[in-house]
């Protein structure tokens, strides 16, 4: 069976749309971080502060998973 694949320039800057609807990876973090702000319309800008709070709640989430390891690393063996 064949799937149409869409084929997007290497050397283009990703779209606000083809990023937000992106799982959080950092791929798509690095993506997110390609798009081009300037050109972006008040409604993309907007979109754009919104995902880098998901970016920043995925953050949070990566920080509490380091202090969980480190703490489980600091209880003394049974």
């Amino acid at each position: 069976m064949l799937r149409s694949v869409a084929l997007v320039p290497v050397l283009a800057p990703p779209t606000l749309d083809e990023v937000a609807c992106e799982p959080l990876t950092p791929e798509a973090i690095a993506r997110l971080a390609d798009v081009d702000v300037e050109s972006a319309s008040d409604a993309e800008v907007v979109a754009l502060m919104a995902d880098w709070g998901r970016v920043r709640a995925y953050a949070d989430g990566q920080i509490a998973r380091a202090v969980l390891v480190l703490r489980e690393r600091a209880r003394p063996a049974s």
